[in-house]
């Protein structure tokens, strides 16, 4: 559920992103049609998609088959993956939304704590990494 949380939130906020650097004038240019920026976002929504899969991955095979060893690997690359692309959607939003985002009314600077404090307490992305490779070992017979 966390990871369909982190998903849910780093869409959200690339979608409001999106929305900003659409209308965001600078050098007579929306800010959205820099090259630089476009890549940014792209690079944003491939992480978000890759995140989408994961997470519904995870979610059919909890259904499907929630005792195997291969739910709990499909699970912990889900909570990998949106904990990696919540920070990174977050972390990219404040800095594509300039000095506004750094105030704490601002929904991005909001979406940041909200994405840090979620990972702090359920495990940062490197945790588990750890764990999945702990569960990949087990599935394949080494370390036992």
């Amino acid at each position: 559920m966390t990871a369909a949380e982190l998903l849910g939130a780093a869409q959200h906020v690339l979608d409001g992103t999106v929305g900003y650097v659409d209308k965001r004038v600078q050098f007579g240019r929306t800010i959205g049609s820099f090259q630089a920026v476009k890549h940014r976002l792209v690079d944003l929504l491939a992480a978000v998609e890759l995140t989408r899969s994961a997470v519904y991955g995870a979610a059919w095979r909890l259904t499907d088959d929630p005792g195997s060893p291969g739910t709990d690997i499909d699970l912990a690359v889900a909570a990998v993956l949106s904990r990696q692309t919540a920070l990174a959607v977050t972390k990219a939003a404040v800095q594509l939304h300039g000095g506004i985002a750094i105030t704490w009314e601002h929904w991005a600077h909001r979406y940041l704590r909200r994405a840090n404090s979620t990972v702090a307490l359920t495990g940062s992305p490197s945790a588990w990494r750890q764990r999945l490779a702990d569960l990949i070992d087990r599935r394949d017979g080494y370390g036992v």
